[in-house]
């Protein structure tokens, strides 16, 4: 059937579907008669023509079904039915009704949630270049599990590891951001110069931390985060160069990092180099505080 036809009968079925059944009903009884009379034409009495004429017919409302399951649109007719009923059954115990509805919502809404968890985390992995090379190291210890690293101990997996190209470490910090309007304190990261060579990160703008820049009195240098950057400098592309002051400190921006970094949570604004042989890291050298990733060698 042309396509034009098909969607007239369409529209004709679901807009005139009284007129439509009426047809139909006429239709079948008509039939129901002449074979009632060839029946009796045959010797049989007008009852049990008629008896016989619905037994070789199958049934009248059998026969409408049939027509209707051929009927273009009444897939849709039968939904919009099933609609019907449901808005009927919800206006009859409409506090049932929510609480259902509620139900649905937190059950849609945390499978959701999940599944975005695990394709971003198992399916589809970190926003980073060959991702599956990228691991985060904890210490098993006998009387704790998940362990971080000290100073010490990254130092000497640093040096003496032959499983990885390259490794890192970061420890969270927090920093008061002064001189451009009000105070403000911000959560920020220090991490190793080797963090974003790591990652495999390529800066939105800027360059990312020298080593050099990991030593001790060399280390006010600071990373911004994309959102950072947007809410206290207006996105200037200018920005590098610029001098900012954290925790009474200059330090010197050198990049942004790009908007859909988020690693290792999105609350972090500001990354500065961690100078391991600064007196906070080595005065506490077995303090375990050092957050370690990896990339494995190929």
């Amino acid at each position: 059937m042309p396509v034009a036809s098909r969607l007239a009968s369409l529209f004709r079925n679901l807009t005139r579907r009284r007129k439509i059944e009426r047809d139909l009903t006429a239709e079948v009884d008509s039939y129901l008669d002449l074979l009632t009379e060839k029946k009796m034409k045959q010797g049989l009495s007008e009852t049990e023509a008629r008896r016989a004429a619905l037994v070789e017919l199958g049934g009248t409302e059998q026969v409408k079904e049939q027509v209707r399951d051929t009927r273009t649109g009444h897939f849709i007719e039968t939904r919009l039915q099933d609609v019907r009923f449901a808005f009927r059954s919800l206006r009859k115990a409409p506090a049932f009704s929510l609480t259902v509805v509620l139900v649905l919502a937190l059950g849609i809404g945390s499978t959701a949630l999940m599944f975005t968890i695990v394709n971003s985390v198992l399916l589809k992995g970190p926003p980073f270049p060959q991702a599956d090379r990228l691991v985060m190291l904890w210490q098993d210890l006998p009387q704790e599990k998940l362990v971080s690293f000290s100073t010490r101990e990254f130092t000497t997996w640093r040096e003496q590891s032959e499983l990885f190209e390259s490794m890192a470490a970061m420890t969270g910090k927090g920093f008061t951001i002064t001189g451009r309007g009000e105070p403000q304190l911000v959560l920020g990261q220090q991490v190793t110069p080797s963090f974003f060579p790591t990652l495999g990160l390529k800066l939105a703008l800027g360059r990312p931390f020298l080593e050099a820049e990991g030593k001790n009195g060399q280390d006010r240098s600071v990373i911004l985060s994309f959102g950072f950057w947007r809410e206290k400098f207006g996105m200037r592309p200018d920005v590098m160069g610029e001098t900012v002051i954290m925790n009474g400190a200059p330090y010197n921006i050198i990049g942004v990092l790009p908007e859909n970094f988020d690693f290792p949570a999105p609350q972090y604004k500001v990354w500065v180099p961690a100078a391991l042989d600064a007196p906070v890291f080595q005065e506490n050298q077995d303090a375990h505080f050092l957050r370690v990733i990896g990339r494995l060698k190929s």
